[in-house]
């Protein structure tokens, strides 16, 4: 019988070890386990699918039916359609149209119809949270409704660049009680012809020839007034922009511009009528530019939404408001944004109840209405903390109109009163709150009015003063008009001297500033002052003398038939930004030697004498880091 022999250890070894194959076979195996488990677990396949693109989300649904069916809502929560090429998505919507949350629909081409491209597909299964649409030739409200109609959840509707509207757009949006934010805005030739009455639509020819009538929402128009019913059945609305709304029929202005006379009835009314409005507690921004609205429905809104942090009434086209009557006790606390360019309030009262209201109010554009000096008293009475003031194209306001809006100081305690008073007596009343204004082209306005601005506002960053013509005697002081005379040639000279021995006995060594210095001398950056014609010597001395004690100006805009750069003498190495309208000669190349000497940090040039490609233009070409306008 032959002996046993034991195999050793090495060749045991061999023996037991797997081959390279079966070795990645077992970890292959041991890896589809884990990966079943952990993709097993939709909470952590959420987590995972952020991270993947939308090519990688295609391919991860392909592996198996249960990666399927965990990926597949984040494949279609974000779906885009655009162009004819997004039918076979629209033909999936019956199947997966459950899963989508956001949907984007843009017309790219000018022959694709949302009505025809929606013919025929059952759009109830969409629960869709989100909702945009983008350049959309018309807009029809039954095709809106239709996709809207299954989505109770939708806190997003945006409609942009819109040609035309066929429905009541905001009788839909009310069918819609999660709604948070709302937006509809039609596209730049809609929005030049607002002011033109808007007609009933006719009713549209399917592509078979049958006439398309869902309903009698075609019959319909949008209009601003339906808002206050939006508001009651969308109480977690946030934002509501409207831009460019075409008009409704508006009643006609008669030229009578007197304070009409309310029924006494309608008021009481109305006062009950708002005890049972439910307030907007979340909404904080309206939009309404180039959008018609009535002064009843403005009443409405701003008696509700007593949360508003932004309000945009601003109009291309004047916008004529009568009937606006807030209550006494409606106010506007969290307000800081108020836009009422181009609207007129033809009742007499409508600005001074509406700055009651906004006594917070930080930025005001009231550029192209009918402002008068009661309104500006108004203001200044009850809004004392405004910032940006715009008052561009006001031909109502006066001299007396500006002083009336910096008179009132902010109010004081009554034990600090005599203290006040004294102080009051010994400085004149300063601004320290006006930042930026801008009253251009104001027709009874003269450089009365800005010089009592410059000498007020001490807190000025930005002023913009522009008229057809500022004559001397209205922008510096009395004792600098010009006299043409022989005669008083003498007595010219007399007051330069006093002009110029005044301002050497105020000025100190340290360089302080005289008495006849602009109380926004240390804190002025922007300065915008056109026109200045027939200014004399002892003018341009003034102007000079002022415009050096600017010690924080960078941007310069000025101009005049009878002004010369060396008028900034003495500012020029702190300028950044200089635009000359007009000067009284072309620009030469001394003129330009002193510029390069004396404004080392200017970057912006502008000025109208001088010519392109001469020498003078090539001389400041060559200076690197300026660029000529």
């Amino acid at each position: 019988m032959p002996a046993l022999v034991l195999p050793s250890l090495d060749e045991l070894e061999t023996m037991v070890a797997p081959t390279p194959f079966l070795a990645k076979k077992q970890a292959n195996n041991i890896n589809s386990k884990l990966n079943d488990i952990v993709f097993a677990i939709p909470e952590l396949c959420d987590l995972i699918a952020p991270h993947l693109s939308l090519h990688d989300l295609a391919i991860t649904v392909r592996v198996s039916s249960q990666w399927y069916q965990n990926f597949v809502r984040h494949l279609w929560k974000t779906v885009t359609v655009a162009n004819p090429a997004s039918l076979p998505i629209l033909a999936l919507l019956p199947e997966l149209g459950h899963h989508i949350r956001t949907l984007n629909w843009a017309n790219l081409t000018p022959h694709w119809n949302m009505r025809q491209a929606l013919a025929g597909i059952d759009l109830s299964s969409l629960a869709l949270r989100r909702l945009q649409i983008v350049n959309c030739q018309t807009l029809q409200g039954p095709i809106l409704e239709q996709l809207i109609s299954s989505s109770q959840q939708l806190d997003s509707l945006r409609m942009h660049n819109i040609g035309k509207v066929q429905g009541n757009i905001l009788r839909i949006a009310a069918t819609l009680p999660q709604l948070q934010q709302l937006t509809l805005m039609m596209d730049e030739d809609t929005c030049h012809k607002r002011s033109q009455p808007v007609t009933p639509a006719e009713p549209e020819q399917s592509p078979g020839g049958l006439e398309f009538i869902e309903d009698d929402t075609t019959l319909e128009i949008t209009s601003a007034d339906s808002l206050p019913e939006l508001m009651d059945a969308c109480p977690r609305l946030h934002t509501i922009e409207l831009i460019g709304i075409p008009s409704v029929a508006l009643p006609k202005d008669d030229g009578d511009h007197k304070e009409q006379n309310v029924d006494e009835e309608v008021l009481l009314e109305g006062k009950r009528s708002l005890e049972f409005l439910t307030p907007m507690r979340y909404l904080t921004s309206i939009n309404l530019h180039s959008t018609a609205i009535s002064g009843s429905t403005l009443s409405s809104l701003l008696n509700r939404c007593t949360r508003l942090a932004k309000l945009d009434l601003s109009q291309t086209t004047p916008l004529f408001i009568t009937g606006l009557h807030l209550d006494a006790s409606t106010t506007l606390p969290d307000l800081e944004t108020l836009m009422l360019s181009g609207c007129h309030f033809l009742d007499g009262h409508g600005f001074k109840e509406l700055f009651c209201a906004t006594r917070q109010v930080l930025t005001l554009e009231l550029s192209d209405t009918n402002i008068d000096n009661s309104g500006l008293a108004a203001l200044g009475r009850y809004c004392s903390k405004v910032l940006d003031l715009g008052l561009n194209n006001c031909h109502q306001i006066t001299d007396q109109g500006v002083r009336d809006l910096l008179s009132y100081p902010p109010t004081n305690n009554n034990n600090n009163m005599a203290v006040e008073t004294t102080k009051e007596e010994e400085e004149p009343y300063r601004n320290y709150t006006l930042h930026t204004l801008t009253i251009s082209n104001c027709s009874e306005l003269t450089g009365q009015g800005i010089q009592h601005v410059l000498t007020t506002c001490a807190a000025l960053r930005s002023l913009a003063f522009q008229q057809p013509e500022i004559g001397p005697e209205s922008m510096f002081p009395h004792v600098l008009q010009n006299d043409d005379d022989d005669d008083n040639d003498e007595g010219a000279q007399e007051n330069n001297n006093t002009l110029t021995t005044n301002e050497e006995a105020s000025t100190t060594e340290h360089g302080s500033t005289t008495t006849d210095s602009w109380a926004c001398h240390k804190t002025l950056e922007l300065l915008q002052i056109k026109r200045l014609n027939t200014v004399n010597p002892l003018q341009r001395q003034y102007l000079n003398a002022r415009l050096r004690e600017l010690t924080q100006l960078r941007v310069l805009h000025i101009g005049g038939r009878q002004l010369e750069l060396r008028v900034l003498d003495g500012l020029g190495h702190r300028l950044e930004h200089l635009y000359v309208d007009q000067l009284a000669r072309e620009v030469d190349l001394a003129d330009v030697q002193w510029l390069v000497d004396h404004t080392p940090n200017l970057t912006r040039l502008w000025c109208r004498q001088l010519i392109r490609h001469s020498e003078p233009w090539k001389v400041l070409r060559a200076r690197k880091g300026l660029k000529l306008w």
